[in-house]
């Protein structure tokens, strides 16, 4: 029997039970599954079982093997999961199952999945059908627990099933380090290694515009959790038009223990990578409230609660402006009905105000409740986001409220 289903990426999946002649199940992947494959377009595995001649010979019982393969469009064969079996072309999978009993489901998937589904699901480098033969797990890419995958143990002649054994592998090669693209406040750094190798990222930057401004302090840093060759990473939260330095080092296991680093002819360890980069200036100057902070102050003796207001006005870089106005509202409201004589109309329960200048970026002011002290109701601040409000300074920068300090522009205090 064979099903499809097709996708937009055209991976499609299909069935061929241990038949050669079954022509309606090997045409859907003779056309459109080894095709897309070539193209690029998706990944074909193999997974399924089938008998096992040598075995039935030297065991004199029937024995069924699990197998599971990648097709390698390049060299048009298929791959095992086991180092120790041959990769076989598409007419010898066939010729195979013509000459034993077995199924296999021929599966496309989308690009970059392949290895994982067919033949290394815990992603340890080590081939499922390598896994029973060193007592290891196929869902567990560290089955003794020493801080090494299982498949870098193999290579480096540890035992993955002992913690006790330890490999001592040789730094794995960094190339191809580069930035692929940078932002105001974000950018993308990508490389390669020699080996499977996890990796540590550092960004680290001075106060001053220059990186040589030193000390240099880490501001973000991110460690991989799968080993690969190729890798990229995504780093958030940079500042504009500011020089940032990114290390890129190995991610040791505790217990690690590695061979001497390997140095080039300028001096510096090429297992790990150092490069600059500045990211891009604001596209226009703007201000902003970073933090709202609302607190009571000395009652009024009429016996209403006073709140002072405090707000944070900073520029696009995160410094503060001075000479700022922020204009704002107050919402008062308790929180059950009462009957309180005290309470505002409706037309009073929001009002606005406008604070007084800001000095080394704090602007600052007291309202009068129309609650009393000790009333339990509620206050709350915001900064008045209209375009036209928000926020006055003599420069005439644009009052900007960004979605990422949406908590930075609001504040309550309860009457106690």
């Amino acid at each position: 029997a064979a099903t499809i289903d097709s996708m937009a990426t055209k991976a499609v999946a299909e069935e061929s039970v241990g038949d050669p002649q079954n022509t309606e199940a090997l045409s859907l992947v003779k056309d459109v599954l080894l095709p897309a494959s070539r193209a690029g377009d998706a990944e074909l595995i193999v997974r399924g079982w089938w008998r096992d001649p040598g075995a039935e010979e030297r065991l004199g019982v029937a024995s069924e093997r699990r197998v599971a393969f990648l097709y390698d469009a390049a060299n048009e064969r298929f791959v095992s999961d086991s180092a120790t079996a041959p990769s076989l072309t598409f007419e010898q999978l066939l010729a195979h199952l013509n000459q034993t009993s077995g199924v296999l489901a021929f599966l496309g998937v989308p690009r970059g999945l392949g290895r994982r589904l067919a033949l290394d699901r815990d992603h340890d480098f080590l081939g499922d059908g390598d896994e029973f033969r060193y007592g290891t797990w196929t869902d567990d890419s560290d089955s003794d627990r020493d801080g090494f995958a299982d498949g870098l143990e193999v290579a480096f002649a540890a035992n993955p099933s002992d913690p006790e054994s330890r490999p001592r592998p040789t730094p794995a090669q960094i190339s191809g380090v580069e930035i692929v693209w940078i932002a105001s406040t974000v950018a993308k750094v990508r490389w390669k290694s020699s080996r499977e190798e996890r990796y540590r990222l550092r960004v680290l930057t001075s106060h001053g515009a220059e990186p040589q401004a030193a000390p240099l302090a880490e501001v973000w840093s991110g460690e991989e959790l799968v080993a690969e060759r190729v890798h990229s990473q995504i780093v958030r939260g940079l500042e504009t038009d500011r020089v940032y330095q990114i290390a890129i080092e190995p991610a040791r296991a505790p217990n690690s223990s590695l061979e001497s680093p390997s140095v080039d002819e300028r001096g510096a360890t090429n297992d790990r990578a150092v490069l600059s980069f500045r990211t891009q200036p604001p596209l226009f100057r703007s201000v902003h409230v970073a933090r709202t902070v609302a607190v009571l102050a000395e009652t009024a003796p009429s016996g209403h609660a006073r709140i002072t207001a405090r707000f944070r006005v900073e520029d696009e870089g995160g410094r503060p402006v001075d000479r700022a106005v922020v204009h704002g509202k107050a919402f008062e409201w308790l929180p059950a009905a009462t009957s309180a004589t005290s309470a505002p109309s409706a037309a009073t329960a929001v009002r606005t105000f406008a604070t007084a200048p800001s000095v080394d970026g704090w602007a600052e002011i007291t309202i009068e409740s129309h609650f009393a002290a000790g009333s339990g109701a509620h206050v709350e601040v915001a900064v008045d986001t209209a375009f036209d409000r928000g926020i006055e300074e003599p420069e005439g920068r644009l009052s900007f409220h960004p979605m990422s300090h949406e908590f930075g522009a609001w504040a309550e205090v309860t009457l106690r």
